[in-house]
């Protein structure tokens, strides 16, 4: 979407390992569920959370 500005110039800071091996147990256990066919609200809530945001260009 190219008609959004950033609103800063900074960047997102980055995970430490902690926070990457949640993330990685997050997705791990979001893909076994998915494999059977149902998905949990709070894993799709911390799967978004390990997302990070592109900047705008």
């Amino acid at each position: 979407m190219t008609h959004l500005k950033g609103i800063s110039k900074s960047t997102p800071a980055g995970a430490d390992a902690f926070q990457d091996a949640i993330c990685i147990v997050v997705n791990v256990v979001n893909a076994l569920l998915g494999s059977f066919g149902t998905t949990s609200p709070f894993g799709d809530f911390l799967g978004a959370k390990c997302e990070i945001p592109t900047p705008n260009q």
